[in-house]
């Protein structure tokens, strides 16, 4: 959506703004977003299946503030249309700054914003499954991650060294066999736990609020430790789960965070850049992927 017919919308829908200054945002992969004012985001779905999400993240978040969480989250109003249907949301903004540069890891890798995610998380996977006024989905079933794998087997894996191939085969099957034994007790989840959904304070030095509850689901809880081991490290997702409070042990969602769930991001993103034609060095494709797995062998996974 172009930005004049986002204010139009706007000045439409809420003729008291005024509007001094504008900020968009056109880089996110659901969304268009800008900010009015250094005051509101106004977020406008992209497609039909994003404004269906957005009916369901607007539940959650509902029931999240009711839980008094130690972090902020987006308080959604929404602009619909005649029909009653989602044209955008907006909400106050949420001051700091998302952490999207590698230089914020070292600054988010403390106890204290250990303790704020963990504690976050605990009230956010301990919300009842009926207390959200939406039906439950779960969109990251075994079903989706074989589509994921039949994706990478298409698009990746051709352009890998053969022993790269094999591991990334061998990565993908042990998770799906594991999963297809073993059930797992779901709760509602953020679903997109990345850096770029945390928002930081850099004069406090803490974490401030999390953002972007569009994937937002009925799911596997470890699952939203997955951008902690991803975007910052082993141990301080170790840390995070120190002050996690929920109802499968600890060091069994580590398991599958350390296996799996933390290891995935890079085939979302090299999918994405397949698929929009850019450049991908392929030699160094998997660096990172490789690094973290070979720190699993030496890593202390007790929790005592």
């Amino acid at each position: 959506m172009n930005e004049q017919t986002m204010l139009s919308i706007i000045s439409q829908h809420l003729p008291w703004l005024t509007i001094e200054t504008t900020s968009f945002n056109y880089s996110g992969w659901d969304h268009d977003i800008i900010i009015i004012n250094e005051e509101l985001v106004f977020r406008f779905p992209q497609n039909q299946a994003v404004r269906r999400h957005t009916e369901r993240e607007t539940a959650l978040l509902k029931a999240i503030e009711k839980t008094s969480p130690p972090l902020q989250v987006p308080n959604f109003q929404v602009i619909r249309d005649k029909q009653g249907r989602t044209i955008a949301v907006y909400y106050p903004l949420i001051k700091g700054e998302a952490l999207t540069s590698p230089q914020h890891a070292a600054l988010i890798s403390n106890q204290d914003n250990a303790k704020l995610l963990g504690e976050f998380l605990s009230k956010l996977h301990e919300i009842p499954a009926k207390q959200v006024d939406s039906p439950l989905l779960t969109i990251h079933t075994q079903e989706y991650w074989q589509r994921l794998f039949d994706s990478v087997e298409t698009h990746i894996l051709p352009n890998l060294a053969e022993d790269e191939s094999m591991i990334v085969s061998n990565f993908f099957h042990g998770f799906l066999q594991e999963t297809e034994q073993q059930p797992i007790q779901q709760a509602w989840i953020h679903g997109d736990l990345s850096a770029n959904n945390i928002i930081f304070n850099k004069e406090s030095g803490l974490v401030t609020g999390i953002i972007d509850f569009t994937d937002s689901q009925y799911g596997d809880p470890a699952f939203d430790f997955a951008g902690f081991y991803w975007d910052f490290g082993p141990a301080f997702t170790r840390q995070v789960l120190r002050y996690y409070s929920g109802r499968e042990p600890v060091a069994h969602l580590f398991e599958r965070i350390r296996n799996f769930y933390g290891l995935q991001p890079v085939f979302h993103e090299l999918l994405y850049q397949v698929k929009k034609g850019q450049m991908v060095n392929w030699p160094t494709a998997l660096e990172k992927f490789k690094r973290l797995k070979k720190m699993q062998a030496t890593s202390d996974h007790s929790f005592d």
